[in-house]
């Protein structure tokens, strides 16, 4: 399967992370099944299986890491808001820029 160099970014950086979690393979899939995103691990890590946001969310409570800090361990911070963000913010004035 063809993944983009972000999304197998993001399969890396949930294999290492599962890696260093000193789980086994079966305890983080049934933390998995258990945060509602049971299917089969391997698969998943090999990028034999699609890998989709909900797998995301739920590996990353299954290895008791935010999903924001996941993705900055994966895409890092930008060095300043993106143009948009920015339109966003002027026009609502919610965000803390």
């Amino acid at each position: 399967m063809q993944m983009t160099p972000e999304v197998e970014q993001v399969r890396r950086v949930l294999v290492t992370l599962c890696n260093l979690s000193l789980m086994s393979r079966r305890t983080l899939a049934k933390r998995l099944a258990e945060e509602g995103g049971g299917t089969d691990l391997a698969r998943l890590l090999s990028g034999r299986l699609q890998l989709k946001l909900g797998h995301v969310v739920a590996l990353c409570k299954a290895l008791d890491i935010h999903p924001l800090e996941f993705s900055w361990m994966v895409f890092g911070e930008p060095a300043e808001p993106s143009p948009f963000l920015k339109q966003i913010d002027t026009v609502l004035g919610i965000l803390r820029l």
